[in-house]
């Protein structure tokens, strides 16, 4: 999915790039050794390169923008309401990215990235907090969708050491499962709304696209996969799964 594009001078424009404002003030922030990977483009994508990050807008809004995508529903909640509730619910949604790339081998430099995902962590959390007071309903949805994150890796780590298992069932039980965090930020903007009811057919949408862009990511990034070791279902559709489990993978 492109870069988010809204129209000129509008309400929903004008709140996106305070969000923008609000990550770069949490990350200068942050302590000195963790400020320059949050102002890079590589620590969120996984792949090398010093460009600099140029903030939430411009990744793929079905990750980072989400409220936007569903701007009829979160438009009549006050701007401060929708900025704090999208900031908490992004650095979830960062640290989740993190974690990914951790759990895949992608971190170049996994101390860093270890600390950077906890700090985001933590301070959606806080974030989070301001916004709802314990007994909300919202943080009975954080909590199954944080699970279901951790079992979608959980599942991701499985099918490496034993390709057999990543068939389309599992594939479907575990993209979702990684993805899960991106839904955080539309439970809390539901619940603000106090129309949870829109909860279930929202979180439907994003994990259907969730598999479809993980499905089209995969296809472009066969070879990149291929050369790290790294299995994907799309390359078990290539070959028997008992050719993924040798030490020399098909050509």
């Amino acid at each position: 999915m492109s870069e988010l594009t809204l129209p000129p001078d509008s309400r929903a424009e004008r709140l996106l790039a305070r969000l923008d404002a609000a990550y770069f003030h949490f990350a200068a922030e942050l302590p000195p050794r963790l400020r320059a990977p949050a102002h890079l483009r590589s620590t969120y994508t996984g792949m090398p390169g010093d460009e600099p990050f140029e903030g939430l807008s411009s990744m793929n809004p079905g990750v980072t923008c989400t409220p936007w995508l569903f701007w009829e529903f979160v438009q009549s909640l006050p701007d401060d309401r929708i900025l704090h509730a999208a900031e908490a619910g992004t650095l979830i949604v960062l640290s989740s990215v993190l974690l990914d790339h951790m759990a895949d081998g992608q971190a170049e430099r996994p101390g860093e990235t270890a600390l950077l995902q906890q700090a985001l962590f933590r301070t959606g959390v806080a974030r989070f907090r301001r916004c709802f007071p314990p007994d909300s309903r919202f943080w009975r949805h954080f909590e199954r969708l944080e699970s279901e994150h951790l079992a979608g890796l959980d599942l991701e780590l499985d099918t490496q050491t034993e390709p057999e298992k990543l068939n389309w069932e599992i594939f479907l039980e575990m993209v979702p499962g990684k993805f899960s965090p991106i839904v955080i930020t539309m439970a809390a903007m539901t619940a603000l709304l106090g129309r949870c009811e829109l909860l279930t057919p929202i979180e439907t949408s994003i994990k259907h696209l969730a598999i479809a862009s993980q499905l089209l990511d995969d296809m472009g990034d066969w070879e990149e996969d291929r050369a790290s070791g790294h299995l994907t279902y799309y390359l078990t559709r290539l070959a028997p799964p008992e050719r993924w489990a040798t030490v020399d993978w098909p050509a």
